[in-house]
């Protein structure tokens, strides 16, 4: 063609050169071509060598890498390679390199440590000559093992730099003789599940304040960490930031971390173990967090306290609060596939010695008999006579042996008496359980006699321990305490909705309080953790009210000692309406002003350079006298307030402030005002102001109608920030009032057939069945439903609402189903593509168990295959059993108990979930009992409607009942229990309901009706 490009072949030959058309050619000869260049004119010579032989391969060998084996070879010269291999000479699989290299690495994947495997090379250099390794035989191999443990490196792109170095890891590894591979995240990406699976342990090494990974781990790293521990996995984690990042709420914390609960950055400074616990006892240090230092000098220290969740246990506390710092997983006596060890610290951030000590038992519990070191455990650290004592063994070397024998004596009883354990299914983990009596009675379960203060010793006999290369006799000890704990120094700190009850114990023990409005109690405070010093908040109280309460304390052994019953009275709070003009000093207001402000709130007649009060002469000042400042942070906390005594509440005050920023030096300046519920969790914002003035004094009117009901603090927030120091005038305020009044209402209540609709009530959001306001403002109502998915979705309805009438809206939810089998045709074709004739209401698709027509009402997939158990687990706490059970925050529980199937009755009321587990402490009996749990996802059931009555005075009686907010409640009465009357309209639902109703001189009985 035109390109100018010309090609040709010849071919080569081997032997002495004749005129044959082909090219005679010995090995390592120039081959060369010449072309006549006519233009410029110039002969141009080209060459080649010729190559005869094949590339030489040496240096063969196997290695194990991150799980996966390696072939590693060299050729002496160039050459591209493809390795086969398999678990059979048929060989199957192959991996093709074609880089012309002289060091070559092939991964054989999907090998099996410790089997023999056979594999071939084949390298071809340049010139196409081909070697192989051998002649038509597979070379055979055993595949090494990987270490037993991965440390994951994923500290990198972090505010903390040069990084903690990994060293502080891995020289504990090392000291112990433990062999690791380090997988550096930055180097290699995240490892995946199947990476993960080819170690016993995994180490992940978190970055506390990275860019790349602001929440500590990605999600595809949750889910790897989460597939591999689901396979049997174990996983030693250690962050003070993860929990706080990752969230408290989150599958990953709960389920993973087993975290149910954690208090952020309390800024742990020094740990001590937790007394005869398998990892923590002993350990007492203090932290060092030189290693995360913010530009090299600002140490960072943002550790958590954390509760650990059902089935975990506490082995190291925070030295200054007694609150967990460490957990494990599960606890001795729990079944669980896998194994979890996780600190609210830096693991580096330890010690030398503790830190190695503290890992050398983690990975005995992590990865039980590594390195041949069994190891033999009692699931208490003290019993009582008589008890049950449960022992648990874990030795490696003996997987699969199904049972074992072990040998238990005490003080009183000296002879060896053999305890049978069975393997659990944890493969080389063996538990068994035996009585502590005080005499033997020869019952089928195995006895052994023990008095108080008796040592109780379980004995085993590691045959193949590696570290002394004989075998080695492994004893644990308990002692049986049978004196119950001392409970001294009760007191408590009131306030208006809550209360802190705290105590010292002689000993440790958990923490417990009963309390009610009656001796009766009702309620309970529970802390699992053990501790000599006990502090619990009681929440949701009501103002003004008296609380009987007694406190309950269980040593490790299960003695229980209870204490007299005690009183206490809440708070009394102000009430509207209620003014207060600053001219009769600062009686309950609070001032809180943060250690590094310059000037604070201030009560008093303003300074000559500052406006003068609104009225006459005091007022509140942040800056009173008007003194140069450049940083000030102080809050001004009103007295409490319970918004009552009328269906309209307003707050009203004046203020003249200054929050403007007239030099490039100023960062920030203003104010923001905060309405503090009187828990103090969660204030909530209602004003803001910055970078702006007042013209003089101002008038500024809050409404305040929807926390009517609730005992408020109100706070004004003063902010400033600024590179300069400058006369500030600040925030001024004064003629503070909280006004209740009535306004005429109605009552309105939306509602429709379907659990998971919502609608809107005049543009504000609302989720449910049951939607009822009887305080509502008359005028015009408008309800829009918004669209459930498979539902036809009801019209939009307007009413309008006059004094004391009520305005009903209906919303009725339909669909078609045109084979009429009570499921919606369009959830059908959605889910399985035809509205079949022949589904009807018992048809299970997935054969899960679960109905189609019961898989529709419950929203799951009818193609998703067996359901994840709901699973109920049951432990002893001292003369307690303890049941736990994972919930669904909103939906409800209660707890089923039969004496004997199929009877079962309730054992407590309906409990409405706040978070991803529930437990229940249920006092033993002595009797066998069985236990269901039942859930509802019916918002808003009550726990069980439990109506109380006091007398409020000589001519009326005071009722109340807890209740849940998107709930209508009405009281009925009756004499004769035959003919009922409601003696209230419907009542708006609340955490807590009280209400007066005039007595009479006969006899009425009464009871409480819910909204659906």
């Amino acid at each position: 063609g035109s390109t100018g490009l010309f090609t040709g072949a010849v071919a080569t030959a081997t032997g002495p050169a004749v005129t044959d058309g082909k090219l005679q050619i010995l090995h390592s000869n120039i081959i060369t071509a010449v072309y006549q260049d006519a233009s410029p004119a110039a002969q141009r010579l080209f060459t080649a060598q010729a190559d005869l032989l094949p590339p030489v391969i040496a240096n063969v060998a196997v290695t194990n890498r991150f799980g996966k084996a390696q072939v590693q070879w060299t050729t002496d010269e160039p050459a591209t390679d493809r390795l086969l291999y398999g678990k059979t000479t048929a060989l199957g699989s192959a991996v093709t390199n074609s880089v012309l290299v002289t060091n070559h690495l092939a991964v054989a994947d999907g090998q099996v440590s410790g089997q023999t495997n056979y594999y071939r090379i084949i390298c071809a250099d340049e010139a196409g000559n081909l070697a192989t390794n051998n002649t038509g035989i597979s070379t055979p191999y055993v595949v090494p093992f990987v270490p037993p443990i991965l440390v994951v490196d994923g500290y990198y792109a972090d505010l903390i730099d040069p990084p903690p170095p990994i060293a502080n890891y891995t020289d504990a590894l090392t000291s112990l003789g433990m062999n690791h591979d380090v997988w550096s995240i930055k180097d290699f990406g995240s490892p995946t599940a199947k990476d993960l699976k080819s170690y016993r342990v995994v180490i992940w090494r978190i970055a506390e304040y990275s860019s790349a990974f602001p929440t500590g781990l990605t999600f595809p790293q949750q889910s790897a960490t989460r597939d591999y521990l689901d396979s049997g996995g174990s996983l030693f984690m250690a962050s003070m930031e993860l929990v706080s990042r990752v969230g408290p709420t989150s599958a990953f914390v709960r389920d993973t971390l087993h975290v149910s609960d954690f208090t952020e950055d309390v800024s742990t400074t020094s740990v001590e173990g937790v007394p005869g616990d398998i990892i923590g006892d002993g350990i007492n240090a203090d932290l060092d967090y030189s290693d995360y230092a913010y530009f090299g000098f600002l140490e960072l220290n943002y550790s958590d306290n954390i509760t650990p969740g059902t089935g975990a246990e506490g082995f190291l506390t925070d030295f200054d609060t007694g609150e967990f710092v460490g957990l494990r997983y599960p606890a001795l006596g729990v079944d669980s596939p896998d194994r979890v060890v996780f600190l609210s610290i830096p693991f580096d951030s330890l010690p030398t010695t503790e830190r190695t000590t503290l890992m050398k038992r983690s990975l005995k519990f992590l990865a039980p008999g590594l390195k041949g070191q069994g190891s033999v455990a009692f699931a208490r650290s003290a019993y009582a006579v008589p008890s049950e004592a449960t022992v648990e063994v874990a030795d490696s070397d003996l997987e699969g042996a199904g049972q074992i024998s072990i040998n238990i004596n005490s003080d009183s009883q000296t002879n060896n008496v053999p305890l049978a354990l069975q393997e659990t299914t944890r493969r080389g983990v063996f538990r068994g359980s035996f009585n502590l009596v005080t005499n033997l009675t020869g019952g089928a379960i195995t006895e052994l006699r023990a008095a108080p203060g008796n040592f109780v010793r379980a004995k085993y006999f590691d045959a193949t321990n590696y570290d002394t290369s004989v075998g080695q006799q492994l004893v644990a000890t308990v002692q049986v305490d049978n004196t119950p704990p001392g409970i001294m120094n009760i007191a408590v700190d009131r306030g208006y909705v809550d209360a802190t009850v705290t105590w010292d114990t002689t000993e440790l023990a958990d923490s417990k309080v009963e309390f009610g409005e009656s001796t009766l109690f009702g309620r309970t405070a529970f802390d699992s953790a053990q501790t000599e010093v006990h502090n619990l908040a009681l929440t949701q109280l009501s103002p003004e009210q008296k609380y009987y309460y007694r406190i309950v304390a269980t040593d490790r052994a299960g003695n229980v000692t209870t204490s007299t019953t005690n009183s206490f009275t809440t708070l009394t709070p102000i009430r509207p309406n209620w003014t207060d003009n600053m001219e009769h000093g600062d009686t309950n207001w609070t001032i809180y002003t943060v250690e590094e402000s310059e000037r604070g709130w201030e009560l008093g007649g303003p300074g000559a350079v500052q406006p003068a009060a609104h009225s006459p002469t005091n007022c509140w000042g942040s800056n009173l006298t008007g003194d140069y400042a450049s940083q000030i942070e102080s809050y001004l906390i009103s007295p409490a307030i319970l918004l009552t005594n009328g269906n309209t509440l307003k707050l009203s005050f004046w203020h003249n402030f200054d929050f403007t920023t007239p030099s490039e030096n100023d960062i920030y300046h203003g104010g923001e005002l905060l309405l503090i519920p009187g828990d103090a969790v969660n204030p909530i914002s209602l004003a803001v102001w910055s970078d702006q003035v007042s013209t003089g004094w101002e008038k500024m009117d809050v409404d305040l109608t929807a926390y009517a009901g609730r005992v408020v603090y109100l706070a004004w927030h003063y902010f400033l920030f600024s590179l300069d120091a400058a006369p500030r005038q600040g925030w001024l305020v004064d003629d503070v009032s909280v006004i209740a009044s009535n306004t005429p209402t109605g009552t309105v209540i939306v509602s429709n057939n379907l659990w998971q609709s919502s609608f809107t009530l005049n543009g504000t959001p609302h989720s449910g069945r049951m939607f009822v306001i009887t305080n509502a403002f008359t005028g015009t109502n408008i309800v829009t439903f918004n669209a459930v998915p498979f539902y036809n979705t009801p019209s939009a309805q307007t009413n309008i609402l006059t004094t004391g009438a009520t305005n009903l809206f209906l919303g009725s939810y339909t669909f078609t189903d045109a084979n009429t089998n009570g499921i919606s045709d369009a959830w059908e074709l959605a889910r399985f593509g035809v509205v079949s004739p022949t589904r009807t209401k018992t048809t299970d698709t997935d054969h899960d168990g679960m109905s189609d027509y019961a898989e529709f009402i419950a929203g799951t997939d009818p193609n998703g295959g067996a359901l994840t158990p709901f699973t109920l687990t049951a432990q002893l706490s001292g003369t307690n059993l303890l049941l736990g059970w994972p919930t669904q925050p909103g939906w409800s529980y209660r707890v089923l108990q039969s004496m004997g199937l199929p009877a079962l009755s309730p054992l407590s009321s309906w409990m409405v979930a706040g978070g991803m587990s529930t437990n229940l402490m249920v006092p033993l009996t002595g009797s066998a009992r069985m236990f269901q749990i039942e859930a509802t996802n019916s918002t808003g059931l009550t726990n069980g409607l439990s109506l109380t009555l006091t007398p409020q005075s000589a001519t009326a009686l005071r009722f109340g009942w807890n209740a849940w907010s998107n709930r209508a409640y009405r009281l009925w009465s009756s004499t004769n229990l035959l003919n009922w009357a409601p003696t209230t309209a419907w009542l708006p639902g609340s955490n807590n309901v009280l209400l007066a109703v005039p007595a009479n001189s006969s006899a009425n009985l009464y009871k409480l009706e819910v909204a659906p």
